[in-house]
C-alpha cells in the first residue's frame, strides 16, 4: 500500500518538472524538436508533454472510485476488504490532499490548470494560493466598446487574466472559485446553465504578470466601476525564481488596459446589484495592493 505514496512525491515534485522543463525549451533545439514530433505521435493523441505529466495526478482519484466500487462487492470479513479498505483510505488521502498545506496548495493550482485552457505548466506549485478572483469586461482602448469578457486570479505573486464566454461567470467554468461566487451575479445577467457550459464552456489563459509588476488605478468617469491595469518594464530575469516565457506576459505590454466589472451591454441591473459589483471590484484592487505590499516584504 506505501507504493501509493509515489503519486504524492510526484505531485510535490512537479514545480521542479516544470523549472527543467520551461529552462530545456527556451535552451535545447533537440528537446524542442523531440516534443514536436512525440505529439504527433498516435500514442499521444496530440496531447502536449504537460498534460501527460498531469495524468499520474489525476488517475489517483480515479483508483480511489474504483476501490471504492470494488469494496462494495467483498465480503467485510476476509482479509482482502482489510487490504482495500487500507488501500482506499491511502489513495483517498493522496487524492484528497488533506495531509498538508504545500500538497493542497498544489491541488488547487492543479485544478486550476486543467479547468483554464492553455495555461502554462508552472501555474502548478506547492507555494502558490488564490487570494481573489474577479469577473470583468475589458473595453477596447479605440472603440471604447466592450471587448472581451475575462476573469481575473490574483494569486500570492501573479495576477492571471483568462478570457470565458460571455454569458458565464468564471466560478461556472471552475469549481475552486464555487465557493467565492457572488449571490447577487445571476441579477447581473450572467445566467448560465449546465448543458451551456458543457457545450460551449471555457476559460482561456491570455497572460498573466508577477504581482509586483503590476499598477491599478481607477478608471474612467464615465464608465461606472472601471479600472486601468498596466505593468511596470518588464522585470529582470535573474530576479525570478526561473525565467517566464516572454508570450506570457505579452498581452499586458501591449499598452494600458481598460476593465470593468459592469458589462456596458447589460441595462438590467438594479442599484443594489451594481453596488455589489462595484464593491467587489473595490475588494480585489485592495487585495491585489495588500497582495503586492506582502509580496515586497518578503
Amino acid at each position: 500500500m506505501a507504493n501509493f505514496e509515489c503519486y504524492r512525491k510526484y505531485l510535490m515534485d512537479q514545480k521542479e518538472a516544470q523549472k527543467l522543463h520551461v529552462k530545456e525549451v527556451r535552451s535545447n533545439q533537440r528537446y524542442k524538436k523531440f516534443l514536436t514530433t512525440a505529439k504527433e505521435h498516435p500514442g499521444f493523441r496530440r496531447r502536449s508533454l504537460q498534460d501527460i505529466l498531469v495524468e499520474p495526478v489525476q488517475r489517483i482519484g480515479r483508483y480511489t472510485m474504483m476501490l471504492k466500487e470494488i469494496l462494495k462487492h467483498t465480503d467485510s470479513e476476509t482479509k482482502e476488504c482489510e487490504d482495500l479498505t487500507n488501500a482506499c483510505s491511502i489513495s483517498s488521502r493522496i487524492a484528497t490532499m488533506k495531509d498538508d498545506v504545500p500538497t493542497k496548495l498544489a491541488t488547487m493550482s492543479l485544478s486550476l490548470y486543467t479547468s483554464i485552457k492553455d495555461s502554462p505548466c508552472s501555474l502548478i506549485s506547492q507555494h502558490r494560493s488564490l487570494v481573489a478572483h474577479l469577473d470583468a469586461v475589458e473595453i477596447h482602448r479605440d472603440t471604447n466598446k466592450p471587448f472581451r469578457s475575462v476573469t481575473f486570479f490574483l494569486f500570492t505573486d501573479k495576477l492571471l487574466v483568462a478570457t470565458r464566454p460571455s454569458h458565464l461567470k468564471g466560478s461556472d467554468l471552475c469549481h475552486v472559485l464555487k465557493d467565492e461566487e457572488l449571490s447577487t451575479s445571476k441579477s447581473a445577467g450572467h445566467r448560465s446553465s449546465d448543458k451551456a457550459t458543457r457545450k460551449d464552456g471555457s476559460l482561456k489563459f491570455k497572460a498573466w504578470l508577477d504581482i509586483g509588476q503590476v499598477e491599478l488605478f481607477e478608471g474612467v468617469h464615465d464608465l461606472q466601476g472601471s479600472f486601468l491595469l498596466r505593468p511596470l518594464s518588464p522585470q529582470s530575469k535573474d530576479n525570478a525564481p526561473f525565467s517566464t516565457l516572454p508570450s506570457l506576459e505579452a498581452y499586458f505590454y501591449k499598452g494600458a488596459r481598460l476593465y470593468t466589472p459592469i458589462s456596458p451591454k447589460d441595462h438590467n441591473l438594479t442599484p443594489e446589484t451594481t453596488k455589489a459589483l462595484i464593491q467587489r471590484k473595490n475588494d480585489f484592487l485592495t487585495a491585489c495592493q495588500r497582495t503586492q505590499a506582502i509580496s515586497k516584504s518578503c
